[in-house]
């Protein structure tokens, strides 16, 4: 239904400008039962006949009619039925360990519709995987690798980039180089060559497997204040939530994404995220303190009329006393609640406060618990 030419017909019919549609075929328009039901409806809307080349009937008619919805089951059946076809050969296929296309990984060729190792590339991998399972860090291995002037896998006008940790982990996880094939959840053994043997595959999946457990649940326990909030003020970019862990300690910061992609960030890179958080919050407090920001409040509530005047005196002059009353979630969402912005510069910090935020605030101090 999103097709340029299909949207451009509609427009026209709704205009007035079309009287009759013909088409080679039915499925030509379309092979959703649905979605040509949707399409009729606007040919019959702005009285237009629908008519087919090569299929002797017209919408003008019952019988027409009858013939349509017959032909476009049929369009509608053989459409699913190849989809099925398709994801049946695909699934047999990969059971039999057959490469079924795309763009070949780091350390393959593609010759006769199969992988071939690509000896200079399949060095590259193999010192991938030996430095991960030495420093634990996709981090480091992508910057060792663009020092040493190496470049991901390039084909045409693809890859040829520097490497980046989110690379280097795709190829840290690709069965592809333990000489496998996976479809879905199941991994089949491939016709390909492994590049990489079994025990150091195993090895390189036996420090990821607790790493990512340790991640999500961190991630669920310490969800970030300022994510989608705050950004590099000298690069001009986001920041992202990111965490390290140090003799069993698990470390928050923001990274600059210009650093986290290239190194190339020009201001702070990396922030601790518990100190950030913490000045940001001082200033969001302090702010709400300002007579700019109270005679907002006061006006925001006196045509909400959420609070009353003395309840809302009392508030904004117990600030902190409130705010240290408050669970570590509820400040993370009231924080969320008050930001706009926050950009960071080495030697100091732009705070936007979002006004309307408060207007949000106020209706929920105001509900009954």
């Amino acid at each position: 239904m999103d097709r340029p030419a299909l949207t451009e017909l509609l427009s026209d019919i709704q205009s007035g400008l079309i009287d009759c549609v013909v088409t080679y075929k039915l499925d030509r328009v379309s092979r959703s039962l649905f979605d040509f039901t949707k399409i009729i409806h606007i040919f019959d809307e702005h009285e237009v006949i629908f008519d087919t080349v090569t299929e002797s009937f017209s919408s003008a008619n019952p019988s027409g009619r009858l013939m349509l919805n017959m032909l476009l089951s049929f369009a509608q059946y053989e459409r699913e039925l190849t989809i099925d076809r398709v994801r049946d050969k695909i699934s047999e296929s990969k059971k039999k360990g057959i490469w079924m296309g795309g763009f070949p990984p780091l350390g393959y060729d593609v010759k006769d519709r199969k992988l071939i190792v690509n000896e200079d590339e399949a060095r590259i991998v193999k010192i991938i995987y030996n430095r991960f399972i030495e420093t634990e860090s996709c981090r480091r291995v992508a910057d060792e690798l663009n020092k040493a002037k190496y470049r991901t896998k390039s084909a045409g006008n693809h890859g040829g980039k520097a490497f980046d940790p989110n690379y280097v982990r795709k190829i840290l996880l690709n069965v592809q180089y333990n000489g496998c094939v996976k479809h879905k959840e199941n991994v089949y053994k491939g016709e390909q060559e492994a590049i990489i043997d079994e025990e150091t595959w195993d090895k390189v999946q036996s420090i990821f497997t607790p790493n990512d457990a340790h991640r999500k649940r961190y991630a669920t326990q310490s969800p970030a204040m300022l994510r989608g909030l705050i950004g590099c003020g000298i690069c001009n970019c986001g920041m992202t939530p990111t965490s390290g862990n140090n003799h069993g300690l698990t470390y928050r910061y923001y990274a600059c994404n210009n650093h986290l992609k290239s190194r190339s960030c020009r201001g702070l890179k990396i922030v601790p995220a518990e100190e950030i958080e913490r000045r940001v919050t001082e200033e969001v407090l302090k702010k709400i303190r300002t007579s700019e920001v109270i005679l907002n409040i006061q006006e925001l509530n006196k045509a909400s009329r959420k609070l009353s005047p003395e309840d809302l005196k009392v508030m904004v002059d117990n600030v902190s006393e409130v705010w240290n009353a408050l669970c570590p979630k509820e400040q993370r969402k009231i924080v969320r609640m008050l930001i706009a912005d926050v950009d960071l510069h080495e030697t100091h910090m732009n705070l936007e406060i979002n006004l309307e935020g408060f207007n949000r605030l106020l209706l929920e101090f105001s509900e009954p618990a």
